[in-house]
C-alpha cells in the first residue's frame, strides 16, 4: 500500500512525520528538495509506504 500526505507547513509535516517514523524504516529522510520545502518517504510498522511533502506555494 502507498499513501501520500501533504501539509501546508514544514512544522505541520514534521509532527505527522515524527508519529509515523516510530519503528519505521526511512526510505528518504524528511528534508528540503528541489520541489518542496520538505519531502520524505518511509514504510510504517504496518508495511504501508508513506510519501510526505509540504504543499508547494
Amino acid at each position: 500500500m502507498f499513501v501520500s500526505i501533504t501539509a501546508l507547513t514544514l512544522d505541520e509535516l514534521q509532527s505527522y512525520w515524527d508519529a509515523l517514523a516510530v519503528d519505521a524504516p526511512i526510505v528518504a529522510p524528511l528534508a528540503a528538495s528541489a520541489w518542496s520545502a520538505g519531502f520524505g518517504m518511509l514504510t510504517d510498522r504496518f508495511g504501508a509506504t508513506w510519501s510526505a511533502s509540504v504543499t508547494a506555494e
